[in-house]
């Protein structure tokens, strides 16, 4: 983004975040395309506005590449809920039907990929009848085409006129003559689609990516937004361990005894280090998972002694005579 965000959201450097959303609201409803049809301009300053809430709240996909350790719950019911009672007083709906998809990357995939493909299964505008449901169709005479009426309360000594979705034609603006027959008036159809998410480097556990235009399609064909949620999960190498992960090191009795620096697999990538008898476990420090953008658990590394199968009565002679008879096992406290 070229502006300030905080200039764009009329705000001062250093704004909380209450006074964000805040700012947020009153803009988006100013400036939102239901109350300016046909403004263009209108249309960039809400796009602009949505991706300024953004960047400051540290959500989504922001330019600087770090993703918010905040949970999702906290944007979704604001950014749904909250936003849709912004326009609830209109008799306005929230704009797009968003949805939220969840899915597991692995230690590896979060280190190692920069996306991930996905299978979806969701609904999609008709293509026979552009998401309207009808091959043909007459403009509703109640709210002319518009899909809205007005509405007239009286709530103690005042009157409200108040826009709402028309009754007779859904909110539509039209009346089917003839219902489509691949969606059968519903103005939309089940797809199964492939899609690219993006993996960034410092993604949290709970973090998630916006993916405009790959959500639910509603009744009129107008696309939503999927909101895909990370869960991070072990894999054949590593296990997770809250902020830290764990991996097994199996290496040769040969290795321990001679104090050899062996070959590990890091989430980062291979290293060396020295094993010797005294080592268990070994700790990697920032080497585990990001607890933030800047921050890292570490990685805790079990040495596992690989001990030779089918051994014989003169190889365990031989041993014997290297280590001398094997002592009693005993408890100590170090």
């Amino acid at each position: 983004m070229d502006k300030d965000p905080y200039k764009v959201l009329n705000l001062k450097p250093g704004a909380t975040e209450e006074e964000i959303k805040k700012a947020y609201k009153i803009l988006a409803k100013k400036h939102h395309p239901d109350l300016n049809k046909g403004s263009k301009e209108a249309e960039e300053k809400f796009k602009e506005i949505n991706e300024a809430y953004r960047i400051l709240t540290n959500r989504g996909n922001s330019e600087d590449n770090e993703v918010s350790g905040r949970g999702f719950q906290d944007i979704f019911n604001f950014d749904l809920g909250g936003f849709e009672d912004i326009f609830s007083s209109f008799g306005f709906g929230p704009q797009k039907v968003n949805t939220r998809l969840d899915t597991e990357i692995t230690v590896s995939e979060l280190f190692q990929k920069n996306e991930k493909s996905l299978t979806i299964e969701h609904n999609v505008a008709c293509e026979r009848c552009d998401g309207t449901g009808a091959e043909e169709k007459k403009t509703c005479r109640d709210c002319r085409g518009t899909g809205r009426v007005r509405r007239t309360t009286k709530q103690f000594s005042s009157t409200f006129v108040m826009m709402a979705p028309c009754g007779t034609c859904r909110g539509k603006g039209y009346i089917p003559v003839k219902v489509c027959v691949e969606c059968r008036g519903r103005g939309t159809t089940h797809k199964t689609d492939t899609i690219i998410v993006p993996i960034k480097r410092g993604i949290v556990e709970g973090d998630y990516v916006v993916l405009e235009g790959k959500g639910e399609a509603d009744a009129r064909g107008r696309k939503g937004d999927l909101y895909v949620v990370f869960h991070i999960k072990g894999d054949d190498r590593f296990a997770v361990d809250g902020h830290n992960i764990r991996t097994v090191l199996h290496i040769s009795l040969f290795d321990v005894l001679s104090g050899k620096k062996v070959e590990v697999a890091t989430p980062d990538g291979k290293e060396y280090i020295l094993v010797d008898s005294h080592s268990n476990p070994i700790v990697l420090k920032g080497k585990g998972l990001f607890i933030d953008s800047r921050n890292r658990g570490d990685l805790v590394i079990e040495p596992r002694i690989m001990l030779p199968e089918n051994v014989d009565n003169n190889s365990i002679k031989e041993i014997e005579r290297i280590f001398g008879k094997g002592k009693e096992p005993y408890n100590s406290a170090y």
